[in-house]
Protein backbone atom coordinates (compact mmCIF):
# COMPACT_ATOMS: atom_id res chain seq x y z
CA UNK A 1 0.00 0.00 0.00
CA UNK A 2 2.59 2.39 0.99
CA UNK A 3 4.65 1.88 -2.76
CA UNK A 4 1.18 2.46 -3.83
CA UNK A 5 0.79 6.10 -2.66
CA UNK A 6 4.69 6.82 -2.46
CA UNK A 7 5.00 8.97 -5.28
CA UNK A 8 1.96 10.92 -3.87
CA UNK A 9 3.09 11.41 -0.71
CA UNK A 10 6.64 12.53 -1.54
CA UNK A 11 4.93 15.11 -3.39
CA UNK A 12 2.84 15.97 -0.93
CA UNK A 13 5.93 16.10 1.72
CA UNK A 14 8.07 18.03 -1.18
CA UNK A 15 5.42 21.18 -1.07
CA UNK A 16 4.91 20.80 2.54
CA UNK A 17 8.74 21.74 3.06
CA UNK A 18 8.51 24.31 0.59
CA UNK A 19 5.76 25.81 2.17
CA UNK A 20 7.35 25.85 5.18
CA UNK A 21 10.44 27.22 4.18
CA UNK A 22 8.80 30.10 2.61
CA UNK A 23 6.90 31.18 5.55
CA UNK A 24 9.96 30.80 7.86
CA UNK A 25 11.89 33.10 4.47
CA UNK A 26 8.83 35.58 4.81
CA UNK A 27 9.34 35.36 8.78
CA UNK A 28 12.71 35.60 8.80
CA UNK A 29 12.64 38.88 6.58
CA UNK A 30 9.72 40.21 8.19
CA UNK A 31 12.08 40.27 11.71
CA UNK A 32 14.87 41.75 9.30
CA UNK A 33 12.45 44.37 8.85
CA UNK A 34 12.05 44.98 12.10
CA UNK A 35 15.07 44.59 13.32
CA UNK A 36 16.56 47.75 10.07
CA UNK A 37 13.39 50.13 11.28
CA UNK A 38 14.26 50.02 14.85
CA UNK A 39 17.76 50.51 13.60
CA UNK A 40 16.92 53.46 12.01
CA UNK A 41 14.39 54.59 15.10
CA UNK A 42 17.42 54.82 17.19
CA UNK A 43 19.83 56.50 14.88
CA UNK A 44 17.24 59.22 14.08
CA UNK A 45 16.89 59.52 17.74
CA UNK A 46 20.48 60.29 17.77
CA UNK A 47 20.78 62.68 15.43
CA UNK A 48 18.14 64.70 16.96
CA UNK A 49 19.82 64.36 20.34
CA UNK A 50 22.92 65.53 18.88
CA UNK A 51 20.81 68.56 17.01
CA UNK A 52 19.55 69.33 20.34
CA UNK A 53 22.86 69.44 22.00
CA UNK A 54 24.46 71.19 19.71
CA UNK A 55 21.60 73.94 19.24
CA UNK A 56 22.07 73.79 23.13
CA UNK A 57 25.96 74.42 22.90
CA UNK A 58 25.41 77.60 20.69
CA UNK A 59 22.77 79.05 22.47
CA UNK A 60 25.07 79.03 25.69
CA UNK A 61 28.13 80.70 23.22
CA UNK A 62 25.87 83.46 22.04
CA UNK A 63 24.40 84.15 25.37
CA UNK A 64 27.82 83.50 27.25
CA UNK A 65 29.59 86.17 24.55
CA UNK A 66 26.55 88.67 24.92
CA UNK A 67 27.04 88.78 28.32
CA UNK A 68 30.51 89.37 28.46
CA UNK A 69 30.08 92.12 25.71
CA UNK A 70 27.61 93.84 27.85
CA UNK A 71 25.24 93.05 25.16
CA UNK A 72 22.72 91.30 27.73
CA UNK A 73 21.67 92.24 31.54
CA UNK A 74 23.81 89.51 34.15
CA UNK A 75 20.72 88.67 35.51
CA UNK A 76 18.83 88.09 31.84
CA UNK A 77 22.10 86.31 30.75
CA UNK A 78 22.16 84.34 34.15
CA UNK A 79 18.59 82.79 33.90
CA UNK A 80 18.84 81.77 30.05
CA UNK A 81 22.49 80.10 30.76
CA UNK A 82 20.91 78.36 33.72
CA UNK A 83 18.07 76.70 31.75
CA UNK A 84 20.10 75.66 29.25
CA UNK A 85 22.67 74.31 31.34
CA UNK A 86 20.21 72.43 32.51
CA UNK A 87 19.25 70.69 28.95
CA UNK A 88 22.59 69.65 28.39
CA UNK A 89 24.75 66.59 29.22
CA UNK A 90 27.99 67.82 27.86
CA UNK A 91 28.59 70.36 30.64
CA UNK A 92 29.11 69.08 34.28
CA UNK A 93 26.94 71.21 36.13
CA UNK A 94 28.22 70.39 39.67
CA UNK A 95 31.74 72.13 38.32
CA UNK A 96 32.11 74.84 41.51
CA UNK A 97 32.77 77.21 38.77
CA UNK A 98 29.13 77.23 37.68
CA UNK A 99 27.70 77.52 41.43
CA UNK A 100 27.37 81.35 40.53
CA UNK A 101 24.45 80.53 37.69
CA UNK A 102 22.59 78.91 40.25
CA UNK A 103 23.17 81.21 43.24
CA UNK A 104 22.19 84.10 41.01
CA UNK A 105 19.05 82.42 39.90
CA UNK A 106 17.94 81.74 43.08
CA UNK A 107 18.01 85.33 43.98
CA UNK A 108 15.97 87.05 40.78
CA UNK A 109 13.78 84.21 40.01
CA UNK A 110 10.90 85.69 42.08
CA UNK A 111 11.03 89.19 39.69
CA UNK A 112 8.39 89.49 37.59
CA UNK A 113 8.80 88.94 33.87
CA UNK A 114 6.73 89.43 30.97
CA UNK A 115 3.34 90.04 31.21
CA UNK A 116 3.36 90.31 34.76
CA UNK A 117 6.31 92.64 35.28
CA UNK A 118 4.23 94.42 32.78
CA UNK A 119 1.20 94.67 34.73
CA UNK A 120 3.41 96.17 37.59
CA UNK A 121 3.18 99.60 38.35
CA UNK A 122 6.28 101.93 37.17
CA UNK A 123 7.19 102.36 40.99
CA UNK A 124 7.04 98.65 41.48
CA UNK A 125 9.06 98.22 38.28
CA UNK A 126 11.65 100.64 39.28
CA UNK A 127 11.71 98.71 42.94
CA UNK A 128 12.22 95.69 41.13
CA UNK A 129 14.69 96.87 38.90
CA UNK A 130 16.60 98.70 41.68
CA UNK A 131 16.38 95.39 43.74
CA UNK A 132 18.14 93.02 40.58
CA UNK A 133 20.49 95.95 40.09
CA UNK A 134 21.67 95.29 43.27
CA UNK A 135 22.40 91.72 43.21
CA UNK A 136 23.62 92.24 39.52
CA UNK A 137 26.61 94.34 41.26
CA UNK A 138 26.89 91.93 43.98
CA UNK A 139 27.45 88.81 41.40
CA UNK A 140 29.14 90.57 38.32
CA UNK A 141 32.72 89.61 38.70
CA UNK A 142 31.80 85.79 39.52
CA UNK A 143 28.93 86.22 36.85
CA UNK A 144 31.50 87.44 34.32
CA UNK A 145 34.49 84.53 35.57
CA UNK A 146 31.70 82.26 35.65
CA UNK A 147 30.38 82.82 31.54
CA UNK A 148 34.20 83.06 30.70
CA UNK A 149 34.86 79.48 32.26
CA UNK A 150 31.54 78.30 30.53
CA UNK A 151 32.77 79.39 27.42
CA UNK A 152 36.30 77.46 27.58
CA UNK A 153 34.10 74.57 28.07
CA UNK A 154 32.15 74.79 25.65
CA UNK A 155 35.62 75.19 23.67
CA UNK A 156 36.78 72.09 24.58
CA UNK A 157 33.71 70.23 22.92
CA UNK A 158 35.45 71.63 19.42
Amino acid sequence: MLNQYFWQILVVLCLLIVVLATVAYRLWRGMENVKKAELDKKQELALKDREREEFVEESLRIIGKAVLEKQCEISEGCIRIRMLLNRTSKIDVTNPNFNTFYELYEEIKHFKTHQERKELSKQARFNEDKKRFEIEDRYRDSMLEATRELLKALESFN
